[in-house]
């Protein structure tokens, strides 16, 4: 009876390890919010994200015949030269979004690289992702429409209500995808680590289960506390046949045509 319990105790152990295991890894975590990852990274847990450094190049959108926004993404730039830094006004220098007025010769910052964060609800939301620039009383929402046909990043002004700007950025770079190692932050576990992970922890509820129930149950001592110890020891015999009967062009040994 005390070794029924005891057994019973070590699986309900494992049982709740692997399940804690499962949970880290499952689909649960799509439902976790993106963690922004310096400037232009936005990473969820499966391993998904945006990166927004690709579109690392000066963009337009039009809002009347004289008013325009400028936006240069994941960088401050300076939208001018120094011979019109009065004309550009607060756009000259250190900038990632500036609102013009032609008509008035003035310019508005409406944000730096840094001032940009993501609005992300979840993986799979089915409204698309966005970014938000502050600058004071000034709100940009840049909503990132994925086109995988768009080649080249197009930038729309929706609408303008006060100090708030809409915007539209339709481009095959804002669509979220599977981050490279390259991409994920450092230390990031790849595919590859998860299913290595996964492989320690089954071997080892294999075997120190196997081995525990075997002592418990069966009384065994020694290497015959392995499970399947007699498969472990074939195992070498049979990779060597397997290798030979893949080198003989997966035919069988001559000795078999004798018999």
């Amino acid at each position: 009876m005390l070794a029924d319990k005891t057994v019973l105790l070590i699986f309900g152990f494992l049982f709740i390890l692997l399940n804690n295991f499962s949970v880290t890894f499952s689909l649960k975590n799509k439902d976790v919010p993106c963690q922004q990852l310096g400037l232009c990274k936005c990473l969820f847990p499966t391993g998904r994200g945006i990166n927004l450094n690709p579109v690392n190049q000066n963009l337009s959108a039009v809002i009347s015949p004289s008013t325009r926004i400028l936006l240069h993404l994941c960088e401050n730039v300076g939208f001018g030269t120094p011979s019109n830094t009065t004309y550009y006004n607060q756009c000259s220098n250190n900038v990632s979004i500036c609102y013009i007025d032609d008509s008035k010769n003035q310019s508005l910052s409406l944000g730096k690289a840094e001032n940009l964060t993501f609005i992300t609800l979840y993986e799979h939301q089915p409204e698309p992702f966005s970014v938000q620039f502050h600058n004071g009383e000034n709100t940009t929402n840049i909503l990132l429409l994925c086109d995988e046909n768009a080649d080249v990043p197009k930038l729309d002004v929706k609408t303008v209500e006060g100090s708030t700007y809409n915007l539209q950025l339709s481009s095959k770079q804002v669509c979220i995808h599977l981050f490279t190692p390259e991409e994920g932050p450092p230390g990031a576990l790849s595919i590859g680590s998860v299913l290595v992970i996964m492989l320690l922890v089954f071997t080892l509820v294999y075997f120190v289960g196997g081995m525990l129930t075997l002592r418990l149950l069966r009384g065994a001592e020694g290497r015959e506390m392995i499970p399947n110890i007699d498969f472990w020891m074939d195992l070498p015999y049979l990779v060597r046949d397997g290798v030979l009967f893949t080198l003989n062009g997966c035919r069988p040994p001559a000795s078999y045509d004798r018999i």
